[in-house]
C-alpha cells in the first residue's frame, strides 16, 4: 500500500495546493503518518496530479506505456502527472499511445 492510500485508510483526505500537501482532519495525524507524508511526498503529489487527468487519457498513456514495457509504477505516475501540467507532454503520449490500440 503506497502513502497515498495509506492515508485515505485513516480517513484523510489529501490535496495539493502548489508544492504544499493539505491533510484534513490534522488531528488524525499520527507520527507515523508525518513520517510517510515526508518520506513519500513527491510520490503523493505526483499522483495527485496524475489523478486531474481524463480517465480515458490516463488509460490510453498507461496502455501505450504498457506496450512499450515500462512497468515501474512510480515512473509510471510521474509521466502521468507531467502529462497533467503539461498540455505538450499530454499530446505527445496520446499521439505515441495510438501505437497500443487494440
Amino acid at each position: 500500500m503506497d502513502a497515498l492510500e495509506q492515508l485515505h485508510r485513516h480517513g484523510l483526505t489529501v490535496r495539493a495546493d502548489g508544492d504544499t500537501l493539505i491533510v484534513e482532519p490534522r488531528d488524525r495525524l499520527t507520527e507515523e503518518l508525518r513520517n510517510a507524508i515526508r518520506t513519500s511526498k513527491a510520490e503523493i503529489m505526483a499522483r495527485l496530479r496524475a489523478q486531474q487527468l481524463d480517465a480515458d487519457d490516463e488509460r490510453d498513456i498507461r496502455r501505450w506505456l504498457a506496450h512499450i514495457g515500462e512497468t515501474d509504477e512510480i515512473t509510471i505516475i510521474e509521466i502521468l502527472a507531467g502529462c497533467a501540467i503539461n498540455p505538450d507532454a499530454l499530446d505527445y503520449f496520446i499521439w505515441r499511445s495510438q501505437e497500443a490500440k487494440p
